[in-house]
């Protein structure tokens, strides 16, 4: 009887597996005839998680201003300085002249009045009405009138964003009216108290901006009666 002939063994032993490409080009061991990774993509490497921790810094760095020396911050070029917003929140709430900067006052930044529309809309759809329209339309005749009026009345002038600034601001006095009316009846006798002292702390707050503005120190009770026709059109929204 023949012996049955004896094929020929691989030469990587028993375990062998042909090398395929893989993730990091590693391939399949010989021996354990499994994957690396467990067939899933590579985890990043320590030099990677550093580059990025790196580029979160240097990002935060340069939103805060804390970056390259000649580097302004992102938020300065868009015209958003926190500081004089709330120097002019402050200023809006307790006018007083000894307390405004003029730096602050020559800052035509739109944050602080965006923020204070958008706060006095959202009060007046709490008590449901929908008042978006009616406050841009008003916010935006009365601007162009009262620039018109300022530069009537003053030789200096005044260019219309900073006039939009001023009045933005002031309107603040009208969103704490509008937030007033959401527990009280301000139809009544509570409106007869407490919108004409909104009306006029509005006004008078913004007529200093523009005794300021404009070097009218001789004109401010002459400036307070178109701007507050102004903040009587707010007034009247809030209430009805």
């Amino acid at each position: 009887q023949q012996a049955a002939p004896q094929l020929p063994q691989p030469t990587g032993g028993v375990g062998f597996q042909p090398q395929l490409g893989g993730y990091g080009g590693g391939g399949w061991e010989s021996t354990s005839g499994s994957m690396d990774g467990g067939g899933g993509p590579p985890e990043p490497s320590e030099g990677m998680r550093k580059r990025n921790l790196s580029a979160s810094w240097k990002l935060s760095q340069t939103l805060l201003g804390e970056g390259e020396e000649d580097e302004p911050p992102i938020l300065e070029e868009l015209g958003i300085n926190f500081s004089h917003i709330v120097s002019k929140t402050r200023a809006v709430l307790w006018p007083r002249r000894s307390k405004l900067d003029q730096e602050v006052i020559d800052d035509s930044d739109f944050a602080g009045p965006l923020i204070f529309c958008f706060a006095l809309a959202a009060v007046l759809l709490l008590k449901g009405k929908v008042q978006f329209s009616y406050i841009y339309v008003v916010f935006v005749t009365g601007l162009l009138a009262l620039w018109a009026v300022l530069n009537l009345m003053s030789m200096k002038g005044i260019d219309i964003y900073r006039t939009a600034s001023v009045l933005g601001y002031c309107l603040l006095p009208i969103v704490l009216l509008a937030a007033l009316s959401l527990p009280l009846d301000l139809t009544g006798a509570w409106g007869a108290l407490f919108v004409p002292l909104t009306v006029f702390w509005c006004s008078n707050a913004a007529a200093l901006f523009f005794v300021i503005i404009l070097q009218a120190d001789d004109q401010r009770w002459l400036l307070l009666y178109p701007v507050m026709l102004f903040y009587t059109g707010f007034a009247l929204i809030t209430i009805f």
